[in-house]
């Protein structure tokens, strides 16, 4: 794979260009476009739905859910969500105005007549609120039956009991045969929860969502903290022609450098597999076996892997 180094001057523009902003981000319109530009599939999303009469939870939560008025919500969910991003790789910060669009305080362009939102937050034994959830409601009837759907807005949680006790309170509501959600993350605990998973979710769904390209390699690779202690050169190449090179990275769970270099490689990719491979949640292993990384000293994707798979999957849950 040739690389070219970028020159200083290079290097200069492109962060003047950018405005001190280290990556982009977007949600493809189309899966086949983004690559050429260095764009990185870098988070997924899952879409939940459950089939309320096979919804049967393995214990209750300790605490309680009640209704809250979504103008009071307003005051509240700011706070939680942002604890929840700021563990979570791949969620991203929220303006106010955003904020009151999704609770239906002020009407979206994209929302359809009559979009009537409830919510909900999980008290704990202490009198503390945990969690969230922000939901709507289609009534329908089939032969004298109860069809009714629940749409997850958005539910998030600060403790394992404040994501059960809401995930319950939605599939125990009355008249309610289905509860959906979409933009969740991929690996939740919600089945782990069930007596039988595979009755009451069969129709798991997931898709790619957040994509990643580095504006700025080094500066894209120092800003994020690493599982383990390690050192690696990777030649980075860039379909644009704008921040490609080889740096070397040195990382470990207190933080990390990263550099232009002359050494030799150990890895080699495109802009976007370091683009795809920057929040942790994809296998450097993967991505080799599907040629989009390139070994070049033997042990090197296990260093990787070691230092580029984090324990909490990336998940963004804003769309924009």
């Amino acid at each position: 794979m040739d690389i070219q180094r970028p020159s200083n001057a290079r290097a200069k523009k492109i962060r003047r260009l950018a405005g001190g902003v280290v990556a982009s981000i977007l949600i493809a319109a189309e899966y086949p476009i983004y690559d050429r530009f260095g764009y990185g599939p870098a988070t997924e999303q899952a879409t939940y739905t459950v089939q309320t009469p096979a919804a049967v939870f393995k214990r209750a939560a300790a605490g309680t859910v009640d209704l809250l008025p979504a103008a009071h919500l307003r005051e509240v969910a700011p706070r939680i969500f942002d604890q929840v991003r700021r563990g979570r790789p791949g969620q991203i910060a929220r303006q106010p105005v955003r904020w009151d669009a999704r609770l239906g305080l002020r009407r979206a362009p994209w929302a359809p007549a009559g979009y009537a939102l409830r919510c909900a937050v999980f008290i704990d034994p202490a009198g503390d609120i945990q969690g969230y959830v922000v939901y709507r409601v289609e009534g329908t009837w089939e032969r004298r039956l109860p069809t009714g759907k629940l749409e997850i807005i958005e539910l998030m949680s600060l403790t394992p009991d404040a994501y059960l006790g809401l995930w319950r309170y939605c599939c125990e509501v009355d008249l309610v045969a289905h509860v959906t959600a979409g933009m969740r993350c991929v690996d939740e605990a919600l089945p782990w929860l069930l007596h039988n998973p595979r009755a009451a979710l069969p129709n798991t769904q997931r898709a790619d969502f957040l994509w990643l390209r580095p504006l700025d390699v080094p500066a894209t690779l120092a800003a994020r903290r690493y599982a383990s202690e390690r050192r690696l050169i990777l030649d980075v190449s860039d379909p644009l022609q704008l921040c490609g090179g080889r740096f070397v990275l040195e990382g470990g769970p207190d933080g990390a450098t990263c550099r232009a270099t002359d050494a030799s490689a150990d890895l080699s990719m495109g802009m976007a597999a370091l683009g795809t491979l920057i929040l942790g949640g994809v296998s450097a292993q993967v991505l080799a076996d599907a040629s989009a990384i390139d070994e070049h000293r033997p042990g090197a994707l296990d260093v990787a892997e070691k230092l580029f798979r984090w324990p909490v999957t990336p998940w963004c849950s804003t769309f924009f």
